[in-house]
């Protein structure tokens, strides 16, 4: 994991998200320094007691600052990571999931309750694991990917940068599915899928590409 564990960690990210981020730092052993948000009207009120200073930029300034992106939108986070150079990451694993010491994790990715991370896996950069995902061995999630509550991805599998993987789909073993696309809820990956697609259903068929409307609402 990048960095050391423990101390004062910025949190990016001011909404629901970013208040499930500060509840596991806060049971990893960090400390939250504080909350950055470019929505002007969260700016001087409090997310579970953390004060929100100001837009994300505040950070540009600050020698030494370590942080975690709090955003759930892919497109965002990667925008952010790429404004913020100079900010130390923090990997985050909530305490007590399963972890397999040859996983592999990128810096600023979350892994949230209940994950179970195989063998040899591969999760890149600001990846997010929601709670209850499982991650079968051999597999690579590239950055920014996204598994929401419940998803499982078999074993050598492989997600491609950006893409979403919603609320219990599945990806079954050795399946390969492109960046940038968004599988939809209860969606089995039963073959290949190319990149920028929206798929859903059992077995997944891609029904369209996305839009920047689409890549927002995640």
């Amino acid at each position: 994991m990048a960095g050391e564990q423990g101390g004062p960690v910025w949190v990016i990210g001011a909404g629901g998200h970013g208040k499930s981020v500060i509840s596991v730092l806060r049971v990893s052993g960090y400390t939250v320094e504080g909350l950055v948000d470019d929505d002007s009207s969260l700016w001087g009120t409090e997310v579970l007691e953390v004060p929100v200073v100001g837009p994300v930029d505040e950070l540009a300034g600050r020698q030494n600052a370590r942080a975690v992106i709090a955003i759930a939108d892919n497109v965002a986070r990667k925008q952010i990571a790429e404004r913020l150079d100079h900010v130390e990451w923090v990997t985050l694993v909530y305490p007590n999931n399963y972890l397999n010491p040859l996983a592999r994790l990128g810096p600023g990715a979350v892994v949230f309750p209940g994950a179970v991370i195989g063998v040899d896996v591969s999760i890149g950069a600001h990846a997010i694991i929601s709670g209850q995902c499982t991650v079968g061995h051999d597999t690579v999630l590239e950055d920014y990917v996204q598994l929401g509550p419940g998803a499982i991805v078999a074993g050598e599998a492989f997600v491609g940068e950006g893409t979403f993987l919603a609320m219990g789909s599945m990806v079954a073993q050795r399946v390969r599915v492109g960046g940038w696309s968004i599988l939809g809820a209860g969606a089995a990956a039963l073959r290949d899928l190319p990149a920028g697609c929206k798929a859903f259903g059992i077995p997944a068929r891609p029904v369209g590409e996305l839009s920047k409307k689409d890549d927002s609402a995640r």
